[in-house]
């Protein structure tokens, strides 16, 4: 899978540069950055995909306006490149963020609200005094379980996290 990862790199580093030069600035632009900034985030590249999830995130403001429902992936996105390099509190802060305009927006499904409220369990699990942080990792149960069924592996995962935060 890393040999497939890094294979990828180039092609959509190259489609990147391509609708630089010749696309509009559209979501679509800022779509292809998230796309990089996601691979380079699972290629451990995290201070790069830092910086293309940041402009990504800039660009779907550009197009949508500041609360616009497009730029959730890449805050999401970022609060991942943020967590492995110890950054707890900007990745909380983005996971937050992207979490407020997704219930703002009111139409995400359950499914997605669940991904990001594990997200933001997993980082108030490795941050620092994690009491009475366990509103995240509950609410994301619930949803798991609403979504995908009490029998559902989903919910194994979610029920790990919110035991390593109540050990914690």
């Amino acid at each position: 899978r890393f040999g497939r990862l890094v294979a990828a790199e180039p092609m959509l580093v190259r489609a990147l540069q391509w609708r630089q030069v010749n696309g509009p600035v559209d979501h679509d632009l800022a779509d292809s950055y998230n796309n990089v900034g996601l691979l380079q985030n699972d290629l451990g590249h995290y201070v790069q995909a830092e910086q293309t999830l940041r402009r990504s995130i800039e660009l779907h403001r550009q197009v949508g306006g500041p609360e616009t429902e497009q730029v959730t992936a890449p805050l999401h996105n970022l609060s991942l490149s943020l967590r492995p390099q110890g950054r707890l509190e900007e990745a909380r802060t983005a996971s937050m963020e992207a979490l407020a305009i997704k219930r703002a927006a009111g139409d995400w499904s359950l499914s997605s609200l669940a991904v990001t409220l594990a997200a933001l369990a997993n980082i108030e699990r490795e941050r620092a005094g994690l009491q009475g942080e366990l509103a995240p990792s509950e609410e994301s149960l619930e949803l798991r379980e609403e979504v995908f069924g009490r029998d559902n592996v989903m919910i194994a995962s979610g029920l790990v996290t919110h035991a390593e935060i109540l050990n914690a």
